[in-house]
């Protein structure tokens, strides 16, 4: 990508004041733990380790949605490019310095807890987990999925996401976690308040004595 189609690097304040503007919304790249651990509230998560292209044309709203990137410096322009090839040309700029310096300006900070599978399955077992939502396809769904599961695929998230209850606590999860991250921010972005996703193998969730249907 050349240096003239490289978004411009915004300040803290530039950044807060852009995203606060009708039809923007901030997209967060970075690494799903990293994303989890701490962003700004409302972002949008589409981890750059995935298949990127693919879930932005699934997740973000119409090509003319304004966007404003959170990612490490180095990523920036993959990540633009990449939009681009998906039909997002509208890159209002990256926030200079990246995550770190949102969080050292002292601006708010939100979260998805997440849980491993020991965790989870304690959890479950415990009667700890009382909806569980499940972001795969429906082919993986109908192999196994864990008892008691609400199906909403992630490629279908963004149009029936009236169908996640927000007054309820949600525990997410996929195969492995990235694209429940990703449906968790979407959750999150709406307005649930509890939220609570799995971070490792669905496969591992059975062995460890969850029950399968």
């Amino acid at each position: 990508m050349s240096a003239t189609n490289r978004p411009p690097a915004l300040s803290v304040e530039q950044f807060e004041t852009t995203a606060n503007l009708a039809g923007t919304l901030v997209l967060d790249g970075r690494e799903k733990s990293l994303f989890s651990a701490g962003f700004i509230p409302g972002s949008v998560f589409i981890g750059l380790e995935g298949n990127f292209t693919y879930w932005a044309k699934h997740v973000l709203p119409d090509p003319s949605v304004k966007l404003l990137l959170v990612v490490p410096e180095t990523q920036v322009a993959d990540a633009s490019q990449l939009l681009r090839e998906a039909g997002f040309n509208n890159i209002e700029g990256y926030l200079e310095g990246g995550f770190e310096t949102w969080r050292a300006a002292g601006k708010p900070v939100d979260e998805v807890p997440t849980l491993d599978v020991a965790r989870f399955a304690a959890d479950f077992k415990g009667g700890k987990v009382d909806h569980v939502l499940d972001v795969r396809r429906p082919d993986e769904f109908r192999e196994s999925h864990i008892s008691g599961a609400q199906l909403l695929p992630l490629e279908v998230l963004r149009d029936r996401i009236q169908e996640a209850d927000p007054a309820k606590a949600y525990h997410l999860h996929c195969r492995s976690g990235y694209r429940s991250t990703i449906a968790a921010s979407m959750l999150k972005a709406r307005g649930s308040a509890t939220v609570v996703n799995l971070h490792g193998m669905i496969d591992e969730v059975f062995e460890a004595g969850v029950p399968s249907e």
